[in-house]
């Protein structure tokens, strides 16, 4: 009995460990996507850098730390979005 209950939470730990790492995969290949996408349409590379940054706090971060009732996708970076944003950022930054 104590050994069935130890390999079920073996394999829920690998289970859990499996899922993050699909997680992460998944989260990289987009955002390799996403930087690729601006360059190629010619941003230049500080400017994409500074979408990205707007992204990951304005957007990313307050979703991971909403409070989780069930799954919810990550959102999509919505271009026009992180632009304003980054207007709204920098238009605080110098008043």
């Amino acid at each position: 009995m104590e050994r069935k209950a130890t390999n079920q939470k073996a394999r829920h730990s690998r289970a859990i460990e499996a899922a993050y790492r699909r997680g992460y995969h998944h989260g990289l290949s987009q955002a390799i996507d996403l930087i690729s996408g601006l360059l190629t349409s010619g941003m230049p590379p500080s400017a994409a850098a500074d979408l990205c940054h707007v992204f990951e706090q304005q957007v990313i971060i307050p979703w991971r730390s909403a409070e989780a009732e069930g799954s919810s996708a990550p959102p999509h970076f919505d271009l026009e979005e992180c632009q304003r944003f980054l207007r709204e950022l920098k238009g605080r930054q110098s008043t």
